[in-house]
């Protein structure tokens, strides 16, 4: 018979949109076989999180530079929000394809965030477009979370509400 493993891996924030290669070497115990190597590409989606022991909607709001109400949004099946088992899949926000034009200004004005809020959900943007003085590229991926709860748009001209405060 064969021997069975099981390898776990939860990628670490900021690793998300991303393709990570693992690769297993595997040889029998007594090494009478030549060594075998797999590889497998492991995509990261952007905009999700897998829990770890611990974390609520709240803490992970904070986190983020949002509210409870804009995080649960993107997490309307979930059925005990504020009771969620380490390892649940959460969406942090939109996937956003950058368009032709698009800044880190025009998408803050647009979805009613902050160039901080923006950069605290899509941590490569620091390194990418911060670091090296890199425009964003038409394509890319981001992930957006905007206040919902706090945008009102009275006669269709849409503000944030001036009580709004994430944490």
């Amino acid at each position: 018979g064969g021997s069975t493993g099981v390898v776990t891996w939860r990628p670490e924030r900021g690793q998300d949109g991303a393709t990570y290669t693992i690769c297993f070497h595997m040889q029998d115990e007594c090494r009478t076989a030549a060594v075998v190597t797999r590889c497998i590409a492991v995509d990261v989606v952007k905009c999700q999180r897998c829990l770890v022991a611990g974390e609520s909607l709240t803490s992970i709001a904070k986190e983020y530079q949002t509210d409870f109400l804009s995080l649960y949004t993107f997490n309307v099946a979930m059925q005990t929000p504020d009771s969620l088992p380490e390892g649940e899949l959460i969406n942090l926000g939109l996937r956003y394809r950058v368009r032709d034009q698009d800044s880190l200004y025009s998408l803050s004005q647009r979805f009613f965030l902050s160039a901080s809020a923006i950069i605290a959900i899509n941590p490569d943007l620091e390194r990418d477009v911060l670091g090296q003085g890199e425009e964003m590229q038409e394509g890319d991926a981001l992930c957006l979370l905007p206040p919902l709860c706090s945008v009102h748009c009275p006669h269709g001209d849409c503000v944030l509400h001036p009580s709004y405060h994430p944490d």
